[in-house]
């Protein structure tokens, strides 16, 4: 669904389906892993707040477009004509759209996909779970994340992306720095996969950052 939805509920559905799974996987672990199982479903809830923010300001500053049926639509959540609709000169409470919008979905991203300063969940999970669960974290987490920023924020909102390239790369590139000090003194290998997981969110956070072909494709790969 995060790979090939159109429309910005069934995303949006996807992406909850997908770390709710998470939550149940760190959970259904056992009794050690209630703790990280919380801990990770306070931080999502925080982004999919943010996230639920973002959309609703597309949505209301979407287009009118027209149904299959021929039906007028004055407000959509359709992602093909939200890439088309104009967001620069609209405003959402006196902020422009976009990039309220931007900042929102950015920060709800960053929450999901377990970046600086929101990594605190990947840790828990390190030290309370381990094993084939904490895997499924470190792998579905970080990678979902960096999917969703490339298809939601880059793709609906490219004036937003550029105006926000510098803070980015610097957010990123800070999360970076701040995982692999955190590994330099560490000594169970759980957990420096999750510092290594916190450390390539904010690589591929800061490539896409750059707004270039050769970020995007580093971010990618």
């Amino acid at each position: 669904g995060v790979l090939l939805a159109r429309d910005l509920l069934l995303f949006s559905a996807a992406l909850g389906l997908g770390y709710g799974g998470l939550v149940a996987a760190l959970a259904l672990y056992g009794p050690a892993g209630s703790g990280a199982a919380l801990r990770a479903g306070l931080t999502f809830a925080i982004g999919f707040v943010c996230w639920a923010g973002a959309v609703a300001i597309l949505h209301g500053a979407s287009s009118p477009a027209f149904m299959l049926d021929g039906a007028r639509a004055t407000h959509h959540f359709s992602m093909a004509e939200i890439e088309r609709t104009a967001m620069v000169g609209k405003t959402v409470a006196g902020l422009p759209a976009n990039k309220a919008a931007f900042v929102l979905s950015t920060v709800a991203l960053f929450a999901l996909g377990g970046a600086f300063p929101f990594h605190g969940w990947l840790g828990r999970a390190a030290k309370d779970v381990g094993g084939p669960a904490f895997v499924f974290a470190c792998a579905l987490g970080p990678r979902v994340a960096v999917v969703a920023l490339l298809r939601a924020n880059y793709t609906l909102l490219p004036e937003a992306a550029r105006w926000a390239e510098g803070p980015l790369v610097a957010v990123g590139a800070v999360s970076v720095a701040y995982a692999a000090l955190l590994t330099v003194a560490e000594r169970d290998w759980r957990r420096v996969l999750a510092h290594a997981a916190t450390a390539q969110t904010g690589l591929a956070f800061a490539s896409l950052a750059t707004a270039t072909a050769e970020g995007t494709a580093g971010a990618v790969a």
